[in-house]
């Protein structure tokens, strides 16, 4: 008897052993952070990442002009699959988005989320010439005379003409 005791509560212990691991495994899974990066800014900058206008993150611009953000699943904006993420740089929005997805990173990622040349917008202006009633005569440069090269000839003598016959056959036309 004492030895059934023992094998079932063995058989207990690896039983729920088994099955208080198989549901821990479960619920300690963490999905990984979504990673944006770029480069290409000027050091410095403040490069913020926001989904629905909530922050997810920011970070500064290294002296190299790169720059990372890592989003996980707990950020503070709730990023889900396919969640819209927004970048502003120095605190205006840039046209540049991404989809979120755990362990994601940008679409290229050679160069990463490109936030480059379009962050500020500049204005070009034209400036337009009126034109004159009179046109107003110029003097025109006056030519400088340069130096003139003079050559001299030096004699060579010239080859002399060697002229070889050739006997000619005559053709029986008949």
């Amino acid at each position: 008897m004492p030895r059934r005791r023992l094998l079932h509560f063995a058989f207990v212990a690896v039983v729920g052993t088994s099955v208080g691991l198989g549901s821990a495994g479960v619920v300690s899974a963490q999905m990984p952070p979504y990673t944006a990066y770029g480069m290409g800014l000027p050091a410095g900058d403040l490069v913020t990442a926001a989904i629905n206008g909530v922050d997810c993150g920011s970070a500064r611009v290294s002296a190299a002009g790169n720059w990372k953000i890592s989003i996980p699943a707990e950020a503070p904006c709730q990023p889900k699959d396919g969640s819209t993420v927004h970048f502003a740089v120095n605190g205006k929005e840039h046209a540049a988005t991404v989809r979120w997805s755990g362990g994601g990173a940008p679409l290229n990622p050679r160069i990463g989320v490109a936030l480059g040349a379009s962050v500020t917008p500049t204005a070009t202006a034209t400036a337009k010439v009126a034109p004159t009633s009179k046109p107003t005569a110029t003097k025109s440069p006056t030519p400088t005379p340069t130096a003139k090269a003079t050559a001299t000839a030096a004699k060579t003598p010239t080859p002399k003409a060697t002229v070889t016959a050739t006997p000619r056959r005559r053709l029986n036309l008949r």
